[in-house]
């Protein structure tokens, strides 16, 4: 059968699942939230867009059944600000395991969720916020899917105590099971 551009096309751009605002493909990339500004050292950017529920899907590779996460320190120690005021914590501390939260009870404005997810010390949380992401997170919930959810908060105010949040920018790796 005869290939027309068309199909060449389709082909080379596969569209994103339903329910996928960003797609990613291959066994590693990163994935960064809407507004992201890397290379701060401290929060001097724009801030996260409000009022976001979205999914951002990683294609699954043949061979592969799960995914791990990573913050990108490549980016620096703002590469995970979600929730939180930037502002008033010690620059050492942003970026850390230590500023960091998972679960529900402490991530409910602005948080990621990643099915199934285990953090490289066995805690088992699918939520995670704050100013630092854990180690690792591992998942094998497939598709792989992270979800960014965030409030209408996001403006920075006259005290500097709200909108001091900048995103995320996480690595993925595709591992073997």
């Amino acid at each position: 059968m005869k290939k027309t551009a068309l199909s060449f096309l389709r082909t080379l751009y596969v569209a994103a699942p339903k329910g996928c605002l960003q797609y990613y493909k291959g066994i590693s990339g990163t994935v960064e939230s809407f507004n992201f500004q890397g290379n701060m050292t401290t929060y001097e950017g724009t801030p996260q867009i409000a009022e976001l529920k979205y999914a951002a899907c990683v294609e699954k590779v043949d061979g592969y059944c799960g995914i791990a996460w990573e913050r990108n320190t490549a980016v620096g120690d703002m590469s995970f600000t979600v929730s939180g005021n930037a502002n008033t914590l010690s620059p050492g501390l942003i970026g850390t395991l230590d500023a960091s939260a998972t679960g529900t009870a402490d991530c409910i404005d602005d948080y990621v969720i990643i099915p199934g997810g285990v953090v490289s010390s066995g805690i088992i949380a699918d939520r995670y916020c704050g100013l630092g992401f854990p180690i690792r997170v591992y998942s094998t919930h497939q598709p792989f899917t992270l979800y960014t959810v965030t409030d209408d908060n996001e403006m920075p105010d006259s005290a500097g105590t709200t909108g001091t949040n900048g995103g995320f920018s996480l690595n993925y790796q595709q591992i073997t099971c």
